[in-house]
């Protein structure tokens, strides 16, 4: 059950890291307004719900599974492929919006 749990936990890391650098890319290249801004913000709050059981779990493939010993080699494996593909990334993000608020709020 272990196994299953870390290629599972690695699945679906892959899929959401990659998923947070398309929307970094968006981001970043888009023109900002209110559309394209909440349009990222629900994306970005359904990774999460995908992440942590979503649809996946639910589904007629896991109801025969044990799933509390699945889960924390699950876990382990997702966290450390999303930070693996997306962590570098979204921490130069936060640094340069840091930097870019620390000037905005000098200007003022």
């Amino acid at each position: 059950m272990g196994a299953l749990g870390l290629a599972l936990g690695f699945f679906i890391g892959v899929l959401c890291g990659l998923s947070v650098l398309l929307l970094i890319r968006t981001a970043t290249t888009a023109k900002a307004t209110l559309k394209t801004t909440t349009a990222e913000i629900s994306q970005l709050l359904a990774i999460p719900t995908f992440c942590f059981g979503g649809p996946w779990l639910t589904s007629a493939v896991f109801t025969h599974l044990d799933t509390d010993g699945m889960l924390p080699p699950y876990a382990c494996a997702l966290s450390l492929s999303f930070a693996l593909i997306a962590g570098y990334p979204l921490t130069v993000l936060i640094v340069a919006t840091g930097h870019h608020v620390e000037k905005m709020s000098a200007e003022s």
